[in-house]
């Protein structure tokens, strides 16, 4: 998609932003709408089957309430006697009675159309009072040994609903079987409501769309009560549905099923009076028709806008993509980007991440400038010379001068690559400057070899010559030296002093404050007047015997004996009270001088010793502790006694032009030594000894010096840039480059070239 056209790329990004923010907001809208109206039609349903309920127990209440009054009524007192329909013809008395009790059935029929009829049978009796067949002999009725059934269930004189089949009319009637055994009259029998099922209809069922069915199932879980007769009398609590239904504790409630594929609403009620379970079933399709037809309008709504929507987002892009293809073309015109671009934002983004770049570089450049005019002033002030710049850093009158040096610095070097310790480098001199407060300035110059100098200039007298807080701020900053450098720092510092022309000899006081070091090991501060140790006090020590034992092991070349007369040297350094670090280094000197004297007497040649970085004097000045020096005396030692054996052997000769020719075709390419001693047939150690008898040099040092000699070539006749020249002669960035040059030429590659453009120029002129 990143090389789109930008009208299709930016077309197509708003249609999808739309769509999905149209689809998220639709579905939502939709979902909730119908979730909220299954919600509200199905409370709604509820509330209809509650009202239902209540309204068939109005009903029965109604019907319960007149038959206990008439079965309360005195006229059945005068029935009592009258066992036979026979005997009641003879009393005139009777048949009014039984007419009146027939007038108060009529009249309890009227109370509510779903009656279908009523009686009153009296115990022992032959005939029964009806409303469907008036005063009539047992006979000819329906029987009533059914109501012996119905009555096992009666409490006392309350009466009980009671569902049956008539088998004479072949009806399905719900009966209410009063007992008539109440404290105002005395005849027993019963009094007996029937109401046809069908009626109940008109009571549980409804009208609201999707209605489907109702269900009246009694305290036994019969069904007594269904719009299919052929349901009624069945025990529908085996059905697991229904089971659960019927054990619900809630008296009300509804629920959701998938019957015959299709989703149904159950609402239920249950009658407080009788117990018995009122169940509507309703088809949710047909009652959420409206809520789909709404739905369907919705989502060809939700199309719609889609489709005016992506017109309008095409025009808007092609509205907005006329002044941004005017900015491309103007960038491409000025900075000659090559052809037109598919995509006109990819185009401005990668060239406005290029200006960014170069204005990092550009940026990066300043304040590399800016770091290396205060790095010139630094070092000019350590030299004896104060210039403006100097007096720009340091405005303050009192000065110390600490001087921070990593221990085992070769070792330093070995672990960390020259990345590493430039990035070291960079991030100790950041935080010399974060360091810095309100009256206190700190600035720091690295003097290489790893050597700081610190320069604190601070117009807070006290806290300088407070001694506890001179302390503190040193060892804070030790601290972190150690932690950035990760390696054991020691640290010089001067006495106070107010002028800035006193840096040059504070810093010289500093310097020679680290040669405690060389007795005292790594990791230690040393502070001014403490550093010196009293003329008086120094013992004036030389070991004459081990001298001569050392030149006569040479004369040997037994390399073993001369170590171990080392060492007894050094014994003796031990043993000796308040020798000073110059002292130690004078006896070795001396050593050093006797043996080349006595070597030049036997025609040996020694000028490789003095070639390279094994210089012993070399290795004794950069020598930080005694373990140090004594090493380096031992190679030194180790070199001559190794360089009169192979002159006896005649073998380095050879090989040294082997390894010549190696590195002068190869110096531009990352050697491995290692594979290259393997490929010459030597040992990489010997190796190491045969480069630096026949160049002074070891092989780093060689291939190094082979690079700078090419580049110097380059810079006086090419046109190559300095990062071009520097990869051309094997290094892989500019930093390494510039490190490597300066330190063999004491000056930058630009400087060099510029120096060398100035002198031809000159000689032309000269010339012309």
């Amino acid at each position: 998609m990143k090389n789109l056209p930008l009208l299709l790329k930016h077309t197509v990004i708003l249609m999808g932003v739309m769509l999905i923010s149209v689809a998220i907001l639709v579905w939502y809208s939709v979902t909730q709408m119908m979730n909220y109206s299954e919600r509200e039609i199905a409370e709604s349903s509820l509330a209809e089957t509650k009202a239902n309920q209540e309204l068939t127990d109005k009903v029965m209440e109604n019907i319960v309430d007149h038959s206990v009054r008439i079965a309360s009524s005195a006229l059945l007192n005068s029935m009592q006697e009258t066992r036979s329909i026979a005997s009641m013809t003879y009393d005139t008395s009777n048949v009014n009675s039984a007419a009146t009790i027939l007038k108060e059935l009529y009249e309890l029929n009227k109370i509510n159309p779903s009656i279908y009829s009523s009686f009153i049978y009296m115990e022992d009796a032959d005939y029964i009072i009806s409303t469907d067949k008036g005063i009539t002999a047992l006979h000819n009725y329906e029987s009533v040994h059914w109501m012996n059934t119905a009555l096992e269930k009666s409490e006392g004189v309350q009466g009980v609903w009671f569902s049956r089949w008539d088998q004479t009319d072949e009806k399905s009637i719900l009966s209410y079987v009063l007992p008539l055994r109440s404290l105002s009259n005395t005849v027993k029998g019963s009094l007996v409501v029937n109401i046809l099922e069908t009626e109940f209809t008109q009571y549980l069922s409804s009208n609201q769309t999707g209605f489907n069915e109702y269900i009246l199932i009694n305290e036994n879980g019969f069904i007594i009560s269904h719009v299919d007769q052929a349901m009624l009398f069945k025990n529908i609590v085996h059905e697991p549905f229904f089971n659960h239904l019927f054990n619900e504790r809630q008296e009300a409630g509804y629920t959701y099923r998938e019957q015959d594929r299709a989703r149904q609403l159950v609402t239920w009620s249950r009658s407080v009076s009788t117990g018995w379970l009122n169940v509507n079933i309703y088809e949710v399709s047909k009652q959420m028709a409206a809520i789909y037809r709404l739905q369907k309008s919705i989502y060809i709504l939700a199309f719609i806008m889609i489709i005016f929507g992506s017109l309008f987002s095409l025009i808007v892009t092609k509205r907005l993509s006329v002044p941004i293809k005017k900015l491309v073309m103007m960038v491409n015109h000025r900075l000659h980007y090559g052809d037109q671009p598919k995509n006109e934002l990819n185009f401005l983004e990668e060239a406005f991440e290029r200006m960014q770049d170069e204005a990092e570089e550009l940026q990066q450049l300043l304040n590399e400038s800016k770091q290396a005019t205060n790095d010139i002033a630094l070092q000019q002030l350590i030299r004896g010379e104060v210039t403006e710049q100097a007096r720009t850093l340091f405005k303050r009158r009192n000065f110390i001068v600490a001087i921070l040096s990593i221990d085992a610095y070769r070792q330093y070097m070995i672990k960390h690559g020259s990345e590493a310790r430039s990035y070291h480098r960079y991030k100790w001199i950041a935080a010399i400057d974060r360091l810095s407060m309100e009256h206190t300035k700190l600035k720091c110059v690295d003097q290489g070899d790893g050597y700081y100098v610190i320069f604190i200039n601070s117009d807070n007298v006290a806290r300088l010559m407070d001694q506890e807080a001179l302390s503190e701020l040193i060892k804070a900053l030790q601290l972190k030296a150690v932690e950035i450098f990760h390696q054991s720092i020691t640290i010089s510092v001067s006495d106070l002093f107010y002028s800035i022309h006193d840096v040059q000899s504070h810093y010289i006081s500093a310097l020679e404050g680290l040669k405690r070091r060389l007795l005292q090991g790594y990791g230690h501060i040393y502070y001014g007047s403490s550093t010196s140790t009293a003329d008086d006090e120094q013992n004036h020590f030389y070991p004459n015997a081990s001298e001569k034992k050392l030149l006569s092991y040479i004369d040997q070349c037994n390399f073993d004996s001369a170590k171990q007369e080392i060492a007894n040297v050094w014994q003796d350094f031990s043993n000796q009270m308040h020798i000073a670090p110059d002292q130690v280094l004078y006896i070795c000197h001396q050593l050093v001088g006797v043996t080349l004297t006595h070597l030049r007497e036997k025609n040996v040649n020694v000028q490789h010793l003095f070639s390279s970085h094994r210089n012993i004097y070399t290795q004794l000045a950069i020598s930080e502790t005694l373990d140090d020096v004594e090493a380096a005396l031992v190679s030194f030692y180790e070199d001559i006694i190794s360089h009169l054996l192979e002159l006896t052997a005649g073998e380095g000769t050879q090989y040294g032009h082997k390894i010549i020719h190696y590195l002068d075709n190869n110096y531009r390419k990352d050697i491995v030594f290692e594979e290259m001693a393997e490929e010459i047939g030597i040992s990489y150690s010997y190796m190491r000894k045969i480069i630096t008898q026949v160049t002074g040099m070891t092989l780093g040092d060689y291939v190094h010096a082979q690079r700078i000699k090419q580049a110097k070539k380059l810079l006086r006749s090419s046109e190559l840039t300095i990062k071009q020249i520097a990869e051309e002669v094997g290094y892989n960035n500019i930093r390494s480059f510039n490190r490597f040059f300066q330190k063999v030429e004491h000056m930058t590659p630009s400087v060099y070239r510029s120096q060398q453009h100035q002198t031809m120029n000159r000689n032309k002129h000269v010339l012309n």
